[in-house]
Formats: C-alpha cells, sequence, structure tokens
C-alpha cells in the first residue's frame, strides 16, 4: 500500500502489511439512524414486527403494544408505562413493547449495544427464537440477556431433549460487580454479543470438542462458553423485548415512565473459508 494526499496524489514509499484473514461478514444490521413514530411505522417495519397482546406473568398482566416503540435520535426505544391503554381489550396494568425480526438466521454472531431501564422489575431482553416448532428438534431459545436492573445479566439455552423434555441451561453474571457503588447497566450503553455455533458432527455433542458452541460476550469479554443444544433447529428470529414481573426484581410504580434504549443490533454471518 501507499499513501495517498487529498487530492488524490500518490505520495510516500510503498509499503506492506500482514494480511488479516476476515471469517465473519455482516449481513444484517439496524443502527436506528431514522425516525419511527412508532412500531407500526413503515420505516420501522421494513426490518421489524413489533408485538401488539397481552403478556400475564402473574400477577403482572401487561400489554407489549406498537405505541410503545419509537426510534429518534439514533435509539430504538421502548417505554415502559403503568397505564391501561384504551385501544386494547384485554386486561392489562402495564404497557410495553417487543419485536422482532423479519428476518431469520442460522449460526453466527449476534450482537446489540443497549441500556438498561433504571428500575426493577423489568426483564430487558435481547435474544433469538425459533417460531415455527416448539418441539423437539425445530426449537430453540437463546437468551443472549435477559437483564435487571441495576447488573444483572442472565444467559439461558432453551432446547428439548429426544425424550421431549424441555430443557434450559442457565449462566448468570454480574459484569461489574454488585457493590452498592459499582456502576449499573443504566449508566451507560453496554454492547451484548453473542456466538452460535453448529456443532461439530464428529464428536458427541454434548463432547468437549463442543463444549463451546454457545458464547456470551459483554463489552467484548467472553463471560459464557458453553455447549447449545444435540440437534440443528429452525432459524431463529432476532428479539428485543422488556417483560414486567418479579423476576427482575420487585414491579414498583418506579417503572412508569422509564425506557430501555438500543443502539444497534447487528448479526455477522461466517465466511465459509475453503
Amino acid at each position: 500500500m501507499r499513501t495517498v494526499s487529498a487530492d488524490g496524489e500518490i505520495e510516500g514509499k510503498e509499503g506492506f502489511s500482514d494480511p488479516i484473514r476476515v471469517r465473519w461478514r455482516l449481513s444484517f444490521f439496524d443502527e436506528f439512524d431514522y425516525i419511527a413514530a412508532d412500531g407500526n411505522d413503515p420505516v420501522f417495519r421494513e426490518k421489524w414486527r413489533s408485538e401488539a397482546g397481552q403478556r400475564i406473568l402473574e400477577p403482572h398482566k401487561m400489554a407489549r403494544i406498537p405505541e410503545n416503540v419509537e426510534v429518534r435520535d439514533g435509539r430504538l426505544i421502548i417505554h415502559n408505562r403503568k397505564e391501561t391503554h384504551p385501544d386494547y381489550e384485554f386486561e392489562h396494568d402495564w404497557t410495553t413493547g417487543s419485536i422482532f425480526s423479519l428476518r431469520t438466521f442460522s449460526n453466527g454472531y449476534f450482537e446489540a449495544s443497549y441500556k438498561y431501564a433504571s428500575a426493577t422489575g423489568l426483564n430487558q431482553s435481547f435474544w433469538a427464537m425459533s417460531r415455527t416448532g416448539f418441539e423437539y428438534p425445530k426449537f430453540v431459545e437463546l437468551d443472549f440477556n435477559e437483564g435487571h436492573y441495576p447488573r444483572k445479566v442472565n444467559t439461558n439455552v432453551h432446547y428439548f431433549e429426544e425424550s421431549g423434555q424441555r430443557k434450559t441451561n442457565s449462566m448468570p453474571f454480574y459484569p461489574f460487580g454488585q457493590e452498592e457503588d459499582a456502576p449499573t447497566m443504566a449508566d451507560d450503553f453496554n454492547k451484548i454479543g453473542g456466538l452460535w455455533r453448529s456443532n461439530n458432527p464428529a464428536f458427541a455433542w454434548d463432547g468437549p470438542e463442543n463444549s463451546d458452541t454457545f458464547q456470551v460476550f459483554i463489552n467484548d469479554v467472553r463471560f459464557r462458553s458453553t455447549r447449545s443444544l444435540p440437534y440443528r433447529p429452525d432459524n431463529v428470529n432476532i428479539f428485543i423485548s422488556v417483560a414486567i414481573f418479579d423476576w427482575a426484581g420487585p414491579v414498583t410504580d418506579a417503572i412508569h415512565g422509564t425506557q430501555l434504549e438500543v443502539d444497534y443490533v447487528r448479526f455477522y454471518e461466517p465466511i465459509n473459508l475453503q
């Protein structure tokens, strides 16, 4: 390579750099660099769909609706409100939002940068799930993060055994620790990455050779490296969701008016190198 001046003139001596082997291709992304008033906006619907239904996680009943989804200032925003929305007849005390990608994905690297809403009682999730069948051998749910304010990151793999029993493999993390003065996941945007690979068929799916087929990264630091599941399921959709319930901490009026903010969502597919 040689340096080039602003007017296009080649300057300096020719130099060489070490080659870099590229293994991944960015094949889907949303930087949220547009404006969408809600989840029904045509621009937003080019890549996403917003749920419009009831979710019950006893004793809490919520409406996850397009009216609580917004894109502005380079961010996806999911609003959380204590209200009963007049346009929805089913019972609910809260409104929030959940979106999923139109496109489906197979193995690759999933990544999102987002900032938690600053209230307990919110399950603030970046995840992927197959939606074509909830049985063996079609289904998988990959929870890269079911986030709980102030500092908790939950990672899960949901799948079915051959017997038909549904299994969950969970691992929680506190990337900033649990001390009272430690940073929270609502202080700033944090990068969550999930790597999902196919098993090597030459070895048992639960053998040591396949012990790293599901990995989770927090701000580019690997926190999890485990096996995924014993079959190749249907492709998955990407989800960004909020759910209101006590597993994520006390549900209080402090939730009203908070918002989950997402800077971007990306998916990298592996390049098949011969």
